[in-house]
């Protein structure tokens, strides 16, 4: 990548998905294939032929009908090996 292209001067490039395909609400139905949708999304964008365009994957239990306890968790202060 050369210096002038766009998004050279993103430093850290970081792939969070948060996803929920039930719900404790009965009328919200089961959202069938969010987790296919997540994956085709995670390979895409931290696809290794990217080189240093690539998107690292991070927290993926997020991806996964996270808490809300869960989601404060990751995002307020994540460790500092996971930022």
């Amino acid at each position: 990548m050369t210096s002038g292209s766009v998004g050279s001067d993103i430093l850290r490039r970081h792939f969070v998905a948060i996803a929920t395909s039930t719900y404790e609400d009965p009328t919200w139905w089961q959202l069938d294939g969010v987790e296919r949708e997540v994956g085709a999304l995670r390979d895409w964008l931290c696809a290794d032929h990217l080189d240093d365009r690539r998107f690292a994957p991070k927290s993926q239990h997020l991806a996964e009908n996270p808490s809300a306890d869960a989601i404060w968790t990751a995002l307020r202060n994540p460790p500092y090996n996971l930022r």
